[in-house]
This record gives structure tokens, sequence and C-alpha cells, in this order.
């Protein structure tokens, strides 16, 4: 009697399925690399907002500094999908509370205060887009800048041939 079952046609035993240690480590450069590439702009973002917000000489003059609040509302861990559900009403009053809770008790310090926070929600934005680029090339998906995860970003290199065992390089 034939055996029947079509994986059989592929694959001859597990070490098949196995990805070999200079895919896996070639597959995290990769990312890692990537990665900081993409996060370039939001450095940029952050160092121009620290600039521009140390004009202000306490928390609350950062109100008043014109087209600072998006870069606040980022800090204050507002997403752009909670933004867009915002009223402007909205958005000052939340970011009048988070000025009074947050940078008011740092003091002086309320700048760097303020730089932190924008990365942490910038850097957890990074990370949801690496666990997409992540999951698109561990699923041996075409992978190309055309589909960008980071319009704001031209440095991009990364392209990726389809399929393969762990993240790919070319």
């Amino acid at each position: 009697m034939t055996d029947t079952r079509p994986y059989l046609q592929h694959l001859s035993g597990s070490g098949d399925l196995e990805t070999p240690h200079e895919e896996i480590r070639a597959g995290f450069l990769s990312l890692a690399l990537e990665k900081n590439r993409q996060a370039i702009p939001f450095v940029e973002e952050a160092r121009a907002l620290k600039v521009t917000a140390s004009q202000a000489k306490t928390p609350a003059e950062l109100l008043q500094i014109g087209g600072i609040e998006p870069a606040l509302l980022t800090a204050a861990s507002l997403s752009n999908k909670a933004m867009g559900h915002l009223r402007p009403e909205d958005k000052r009053n939340i970011l009048r509370e988070w000025i009074k809770e947050v940078l008011e008790p740092e003091g002086n310090d309320f700048v760097d205060e303020l730089v932190y926070r924008f990365l942490l929600t910038r850097g957890d934005a990074l990370g949801g887009m690496m666990r997409n680029l992540a999951g698109v090339l561990g699923g041996g998906m075409n992978y190309s800048h055309s589909d960008s995860i980071n319009p704001h970003s031209a440095r991009n290199s990364l392209k990726v041939r389809p399929p393969c065992r762990a993240f790919c390089r070319s």
C-alpha cells in the first residue's frame, strides 16, 4: 500500500522544518537593523520636541507653544486612534490634567520628562510596527518599502525574498 500523506512529497523528516542557526541569526540581525532605521524619524522628532519645549519656563507654558500639541498628546500616551475620537476641547483638558499630574511634579526637569514620555509612546508604536514586520517576514510574505510601515523614513533598505524559513536578508 502506498503512503498517501501529501506532506511526504515535500518533507523527508523533522529536520526539514528546522531553520538553521545562520538563518535565524541573519533574521534577527536584519530585524534589529531595520528597527534602528525605523527609529530615526522618532529620534529626530524627539530632538525637535526638546528644542521647542525648552522655550517654556513652566510645564503650563507648553500649551502656549504653537504646533506642539500633537507631540504633547503623544507624550501623554494618546494613540493616533484615540486622538481621532477626541474633540479639540477634550484634548486640551487631557493635556492640562496630564501636565498637572505628570510634568509639574518634575520641576525644572519637565522638558526631559516630556521627551522621555514622548519616546516611550513612539517606541511602543515602533514595537508594534516591528512585530507586524516580523509577522510578515516570518510568514514568508513579500515586503517592500512601497508597503512601508513608516512613511516618514526614506532611509529604508530592507527587501525580503519570499518565503524562507527565517527572516530573510536580500
